[in-house]
């Protein structure tokens, strides 16, 4: 007859998988803050001003992504995209298309301002997250499962064999 090892039975099994997956999780979060925290150029918004000079605004993210509200949603063009939107810093670099230096002392007109806001996606972060929690969730319920058929296959082979000892004790 063979014995079992029940050292690392099927709960032992899952815990292990439950830790190692929590790990990742945390992994995965220290990531994301990570990334989130780095200034990094989102886009850059050129401006035509006259037939030679260029604005450009090099915009980053200097807040976390968030929701527009209805109104945005509607009418303001950077919640378009995603319906959310991050908050925006930008520093402006002005060129001639003829390639001459461009003189600060003039005036530019009609100098359109830098965006306040920027549209951004939090799908890479918050979702993944969501996501890796789900399937933990998930196979936690697969090991609980998994553990009370076995548990069951066990009572009933149990069962099954002392079945057969009465009948054959009987006969």
């Amino acid at each position: 007859m063979k014995t079992r090892n029940r050292c690392f039975g099927m709960t032992s099994w899952t815990a292990l998988l439950f830790l190692a997956l929590l790990c990742c999780s945390q992994i995965t979060a220290q990531k994301a803050e990570r990334e989130a925290s780095k200034p990094t150029i989102t886009k850059d918004i050129e401006h035509k001003i006259d037939n030679d000079i260029v604005l450009i605004y090099h915009c980053w993210s200097i807040g976390k992504c968030m929701a527009c509200n209805k109104i945005e949603q509607q009418f303001a063009s950077y919640c378009a995209d995603s319906g959310r939107k991050e908050p925006l810093m930008c520093s402006e670099e002005i060129r001639r298309s003829d390639g001459k230096p461009w003189d600060p002392s003039q005036k530019l007109p009609n100098k359109p301002d830098p965006p306040p806001w920027g549209s951004c996606s939090d799908l890479g972060a918050t979702e993944g997250l969501r996501f890796l929690w789900f399937e933990i969730v998930n196979l936690a319920f697969l090991g609980a499962s998994g553990y009370i058929v076995y548990k069951r296959q066990i009572a009933k082979s149990i069962e099954k064999t002392r079945r057969i000892a009465r009948s054959l004790a009987s006969a």
